[in-house]
């Protein structure tokens, strides 16, 4: 009696696929995955290599803007801390850039799905690309911290940070809002955030054929059993 049970059991599910059936079908989407996420990097890498570029004119725009918001504490400093302040500028400023470049091209959010995520937090990357909200822009925003170190000891108002997440009130120079929808950039960042969409379909695809293959095995174990 238990075996025409267990004979039935089988019949009812012969319409159903096999666990080889939908490993065929994940490897597939793995496939697709790796595809999409090649994508999304080389898509990456143009918006960084532009961003590189027009990096130190915005920079140079800010730093004109802060002096002159600055005009009257400028008035009051000798020529010779003019000078020295404009030299530890000069020095520093590639090498800001270039850290703060590193680190967001490095960044692990650019893979970051919101179907995986844990917990609420600005989506770091949409369909419309980097968000200006989110942790990759933010990494990029670093940028300014040393630059804006050296012009607080002369005396400049600017945006130092006095405690983890805060600042003081001045003239920062943070990238601006919108810079990247008024900017050059804004055609490659729509790039980037229509390749991190088809990443994470791709990805979402995936993750429910392994849940997929992982509940047919625990079927055909049990009724095999």
């Amino acid at each position: 009696m238990l075996q025409g049970r267990g004979r039935s059991a089988t019949r009812r599910r012969t319409h159903l696929p096999t666990s080889k059936e939908i490993q065929q079908r994940l490897d597939l989407a793995r496939t697709e995955l790796e595809k999409r996420q090649q994508q999304l990097l080389e898509s990456k890498m143009v918006l960084v290599q532009k961003l590189r570029e027009a990096f130190p004119g915005f920079v140079d725009s800010a730093i004109r803007r802060l002096v002159e918001k600055n005009a009257s504490r400028i008035d009051q400093l000798s020529p010779e801390e003019l000078r020295k302040m404009k030299i530890e500028i000069e020095k520093e400023k590639p090498k800001a850039i270039e850290t703060a470049l590193k680190a967001f091209d490095s960044c692990p959010d650019w893979l970051w799905c919101s179907s995986s995520a844990t917990g609420y937090r600005e989506d770091p990357i949409d369909d419309s690309g980097v968000s200006e909200e989110g942790a990759i822009w933010k990494v990029l925003q670093r940028y300014s911290r040393p630059l804006e170190e050296i012009f607080a000891r002369y005396g400049l108002g600017v945006g130092v940070p006095v405690v983890p997440g805060a600042t003081i009130t001045g003239y920062p120079l943070k990238l601006p809002y919108r810079f990247l929808e008024d900017h050059a950039l804004k055609e490659l960042n729509i790039a980037v955030g229509e390749a991190h969409e088809g990443f994470c379909r791709a990805k979402r695809d995936v993750e429910a054929l392994e849940r997929e293959l992982k509940e047919n095995e625990a079927v055909e174990k049990f009724e095999s059993a």
